[in-house]
């Protein structure tokens, strides 16, 4: 039919420019014969189709050529397998390649397939082929955005002649690797147009290399999508969620994960809600960037809640990294979300990083963190005030549910009660951290009065009990001292009623504390006796005091003949960071002060017995100073207290006790010394007194001044490099009053164990004393005829 034959020809003339015949004269009439194959000129009129049908083949051609060309190393195609080639490209390029393609000349070409071999051993061909023709597809995409509007011609060219597509070509060539390809291949070109919708890369200051990762990316978190939603799958929806959710600063995390890791982070996130996966690629990037396991970091990221995801995607990658660097993998859904939601509100992230994570957390979960970070104010303060209150509410939860049944009720005024100590308790118990004398304004000052005088106080003392505050036997002890009508449970006391007016009253009730009980000649005595109305107690949670701190209790114990105690006293730990100094302008030994905790008291900072306790613990640090200017003095714990390096003077006595150990000094810290007596003014020589339920270990510890007695009680007494003044009269009293000598690293339990000890210039040893166990004294005596030192019983 020469009618049919004319259209062909026609066609054919129309339709293949120069560079389709160069490429068509390489090849033989089987490899082109490869190539048409499908295409039947014949069947239709339709100059459009037939034009489009000419261009296709002829793109093959030129690829084919182009991949020939590479495999031979030149223009010289000797040697190649053109057969091979041709029936590879044939079998890989769809249309929408070849559409692409066909909008780029042999160089653009000649620059996407550099470095690919086709008939190397191994290659995988069709991989390659869809890689090489997927950067086409993408050039094209991007120069359209470029060009704005364009009408294609019948063969679907566009004119990209007002851009430079050689430019296109090598950045996309550059940057596209084959992870982005093989997601990218996934995609139709209507897809492609949509992610790349809005990104012109000739514009002016445009990051190229930034916004086609961000494209890749992107079409690689689609490809996860895709991938997980079966046969059914709506690829429009899921690129068009992709686009409009996911931001360059999540792609430049997401880009540092393979595609498997994203297929990890979706599941179980529905592609509406795909921005959350952009939030957990920020923080699993900075958490990668520490250097944590990534399949670990998965499994951490996914237990992130929802609300906290946003609230940490919502940070910059730079205070990310911040909480990464001081947040536990394992802790990132609770403690890294905390620090985010401060810093979300407006508080300092570095600051919010400084607290300690109870107080983060107590901050974090309050309901006005907006209006509390944001009305201004120290974050710590903040922090401190938020934990104590979450603490008081945790124990009067666990108070109502111990409650007997019938006692909340209206009737009984009780449930009112409660809340009312609640928010005494809030006061009363908040962290507090000490720098200067104007620090103590803001504690609150506790007198028995102005507890008495409420008719709320025995259900604080029962919060208070409860949360820990009164030390782990508080709820005993309570019941022990207030008694039957507090111990039933029932009502609402005043504590008015049940108070008593001296100290010496109270002191039957040491072994409810978990004490051991005073002797009778102790508490029959007038020196323990001091009017309860006579002691006030400064408080807090947790107590700091941070370095170099003076204070003075000039006003709270001044100078009279009434006895008066001042207590600071912290319901948890109480941590002094370095020297402490505590003035009065009173010198008389009418008053104490006293450093008190119902938990732990560590100088420098907490201890751990774990591999993270600080090097002060283990090494020989700098010594610091305990002072108080005045006359008498106390420092006390419930829990074990460890004074490494420390240095104590008073101007009179000193008493230092805790309900379980009590060491002082390591074997390398032995810079440790007690002076006393050395500003009371009209007094006696003045004592040091230690006393520990269960052990006092001390290595390393020089005791000077007016002394004239030190007594040290515990069930062992282990002594080391400990020298006693020569004035002293020492009384040593110990479970089974046995003494054993040299045995440091085994002393013997239940004894007194010297090592090195001195009294004066004296080492004393086996023949310094005589006696008989429960009863050692030295034969060496003072001038009154006491012996210098004596080993007693309980």
């Amino acid at each position: 039919d020469t009618t049919n034959l004319t259209a062909v020809v026609e066609n054919l003339h129309a339709s293949l420019d120069g560079d389709s015949l160069t490429a068509l004269k390489s090849l033989e009439k089987t490899h082109m014969s490869t190539l048409s194959t499908g295409i039947d000129l014949t069947t239709s009129f339709d100059a459009s189709v037939l034009k489009k049908s000419v261009k296709k083949f002829a793109t093959k051609a030129e690829v084919t050529v182009t991949f020939a060309k590479v495999a031979a190393g030149g223009t010289d195609l000797t040697g190649v397998d053109l057969a091979a080639v041709a029936t590879n490209i044939h079998s890989n390029l769809d249309d929408d390649h070849l559409s692409a393609l066909q909008q780029l000349d042999p160089t653009h070409l000649a620059t996407m397939a550099t470095g690919t071999d086709l008939t190397a051993s191994g290659v995988d061909v069709a991989g390659k082929l869809k890689h090489f023709a997927t950067k086409a597809e993408v050039v094209v995409e991007f120069a359209k955005v470029s060009v704005g509007t364009a009408t294609a011609d019948a063969s679907g060219n566009i004119d990209f002649s007002a851009i430079s597509i050689d430019t296109f070509v090598t950045n996309i060539h550059a940057t596209l690797d084959e992870d982005h390809t093989a997601a990218l291949a996934k995609l139709d070109p209507t897809h492609m147009a949509t992610m790349a919708a809005g990104t012109d890369l000739t514009a002016s200051g445009v990051d190229v290399s930034t916004q086609l990762t961000h494209f890749a990316t992107k079409g690689e978190l689609a490809s996860a999508y895709i991938d997980d939603g079966g046969a059914s799958v709506d690829i429009a929806a899921i690129v068009t969620n992709v686009h409009t959710s996911i931001t360059v600063e999540h792609t430049t995390s997401l880009k540092e994960f393979d595609p498997s890791h994203m297929a990890t982070m979706i599941s179980g996130v529905d592609i509406a809600s795909v921005v959350n996966i952009g939030h957990k690629a920020k923080v699993a990037h900075s958490y990668k960037k520490k250097g944590d396991d990534i399949a670990s970091i998965l499994t951490n990221i996914a237990n992130i809640a929802v609300a906290d995801l946003a609230t940490m995607g919502g940070q910059t990658l730079a205070d990310l990294d911040k909480i990464a660097a001081t947040t536990d993998l394992t802790k990132v859904h609770e403690d890294g979300a905390h620090v985010a939601a401060i810093a979300a509100a407006g508080g300092d992230i570095d600051e919010a990083l400084a607290l300690d994570p109870e107080q983060r957390k107590a901050l974090a979960e309050s309901d006005d963190l907006a209006s509390t970070v944001g009305g201004g104010g120290n974050l710590s303060d903040h922090a401190s005030n938020a934990h104590g209150a979450s603490q008081v509410q945790d124990a009067a939860t666990a108070l109502k549910g111990s409650m007997p049944q019938n006692s909340y009720t209206s009737s009984t005024g009780f449930q009112a009660a409660l809340e009312s100590a609640i928010s005494v308790a809030n006061v009363l118990l908040t962290d507090r951290v000490i720098s200067s004398d104007s620090d103590m304004d803001n504690m609150p000052e506790i007198k028995l009065s102005s507890l008495a005088s409420n008719g709320y106080n025995t259900e604080l003392i029962r919060l208070l009990a409860q949360y820990g505050a009164l030390g782990s036997n508080g709820s005993a002890l309570a019941d022990a001292v207030l008694g039957n009508s507090y111990s039933a449970f029932n009502a609402s006391l005043n504590l008015g009623t049940l108070d008593q007016p001296n100290v010496s009253y109270y002191q039957q009730f040491l072994t409810d504390l978990g004490a051991r009980a005073l002797g009778k000649e102790i508490t029959g005595s007038t020196v323990t006796s001091v009017p309860t109305s006579n002691i006030e107690m400064t408080t807090g949670a947790h107590i700091t005091f941070k370095p170099n701190t003076t204070i003075d209790a000039s006003d709270v114990l001044p100078d009279g003949k009434a006895r008066k105690i001042a207590m600071i006293g912290s319901a948890k730990d109480m941590i002094i960071e370095g020297d402490l100094t505590i003035t009065n302008t009173n010198k008389t030994e009418n008053n104490v002060v006293v450093l008190g905790s119902a938990d732990e008291i560590h100088i420098r900072s907490e201890y751990s017995s774990s591999s993270t306790t600080p090097e002060h613990f283990t090494g020989n640090p700098d010594v610091v100073n305990l002072t108080y200017t005045g006359s008498n003095a106390a420092i006390g714990s419930e829990d074990t207290m460890r004074l490494v390096n420390v240095s104590m003077s008073t101007g009179g006595n000193l008493a230092i006790g805790t309900l379980n150990e009590l060491h002082i000094g390591t074997d390398v810290a032995q810079s440790n010394s007690i002076s006393v007596g050395t500003g009371g003014e009209n007094s006696d020589p003045d004592n040091v007194y230690m006393y520990a339920n269960s052990l006092i270990q001390i290595n390393g510890l020089n005791i000077t001044g007016r002394v004239d007695d030190v007594y040290m009680e515990a069930v062992t007494i282990n002594l080391k490099n400990v020298n006693f003044p020569t004035t002293s009269e020492v009384v040593l009293r110990s479970r089974d009053g046995t003494i054993g000598f040299n045995q440091f690293s085994n002393p013997i339990i239940g004894g007194v164990n010297f090592t090195n000890v001195k009294h004066g210039t004296d080492v004393l040893s086996i023949g310094s004393f005589s006696g008989k166990p429960g009863n050692w004294a030295t034969t060496a005596k003072q001038p009154n005829g006491t012996p210098k030192v004596q080993v007693i019983d309980f």
